[in-house]
């Protein structure tokens, strides 16, 4: 068992993929599981993706037909066997040690979700989450899934800011 999930959506993302999949593999929480969904690219991205893979043997793809990336992240928990899981879009990136944060701060407190918050870059650009330091100012924890459930208003939580307890999905 891998102690993170990494699961990315890939549709039509060659621009960026790239550099969301070094930002994963390079990351300094080396114990994972990264799963690539393609979500029936039409461009190169499955390519892409099957180069790192090649390289990188925690990469595993999984392939569907267009289904849209609500399918392809349910694709990917059928998949995942980390103790954590995280969902990054193909045209994001990570901060180095933003994983290791995120999970230290699930272990310290005991969370089933560790909520940190996005930074865009620009308006038509890919995002990066903040840096490790902007962590302890931002995270939001939470214990279960009666206080998740109470604390955001579902229409408005979005599932590539915060990392989850595998166990709670």
């Amino acid at each position: 068992m891998a102690k993170i999930s990494v699961i990315v959506p890939i549709y039509n993302a060659e621009k960026y993929l790239a550099q969301c999949i070094e930002s994963i593999i390079h990351h300094t929480q080396r114990d994972l599981q990264i799963l690539h969904i393609n979500d029936g690219s039409t461009d190169s991205s499955l390519s892409i993706a099957q180069d790192f893979a090649q390289r990188d043997a925690r990469i595993e793809i999984h392939t569907q037909s267009n289904q849209g990336q609500g399918a392809a992240r349910n694709n990917g928990l059928q998949h995942a066997n980390g103790e954590y899981i995280s969902f990054v879009d193909a045209d994001d990136y990570l901060s180095q040690g933003g994983l290791n944060r995120m999970i230290a701060l699930a272990e310290q407190y005991n969370a089933d979700i560790v909520k940190y918050k996005i930074h865009f870059m620009r308006y038509d650009a890919p995002c990066i989450y903040n840096s490790v330091a902007d962590f302890e100012m931002d995270v939001d924890v939470i214990a279960g899934k009666a206080q998740a459930l109470n604390r955001y208003d579902i229409s408005d939580y979005h599932v590539v800011d915060a990392i989850f307890r595998t166990d709670i999905i």
